[in-house]
């Protein structure tokens, strides 16, 4: 299996690094279906299979990120659901536009996409939801 000092160049590293930060942010705001799609678009990107990618957060470097990010989290205040997917999709944008035109025009748009999902599902958490119940006489 691939660690991730596989992967050599500054891009895919950073990459990397943005896809830990953002599937433990997700993670921990429960989004798991997010977290698949993030997955799947970063393993495109990066060429690499969906498993491989996943394996980067259990090897030594991506475990000591994980709990990096972990203990970061547990110490935000009103670190609630939407904030989390809100975050995650920020870093998702910020690695879009800086690095993700490096390899390609289609994958850059790609990641803009899962972005634009992301802050979508955030402002969907942030908003009340309120069931209407009829009852019939």
């Amino acid at each position: 299996m691939p660690s991730s000092s596989d992967h050599n160049t500054d891009k895919e590293r950073r990459l990397i690094g943005v896809f830990i930060y953002s599937h433990v942010r997700l993670r921990r705001a429960d989004e798991h279906f997010l977290n698949i799609h993030l997955t799947s678009a970063f393993a495109a990107v990066l060429e690499m299979e969906e498993e491989d990618l996943e394996f980067q957060l259990e090897d030594k470097e991506g475990l000591q990120m994980v709990h990096a990010e972990e203990d970061k989290l547990a110490r935000w205040k009103g670190g609630t659901k939407s904030a989390l997917v809100h975050s995650a999709a920020e870093l998702v944008e910020d690695v879009a536009r800086d690095t993700v035109g490096e390899f390609g025009v289609r994958e850059q748009e790609v990641m803009f996409q899962l972005a634009e999902t992301m802050y979508g599902v955030a402002r969907d958490l942030k908003s009340p939801k309120i069931d209407y119940i009829t009852i019939d006489d």
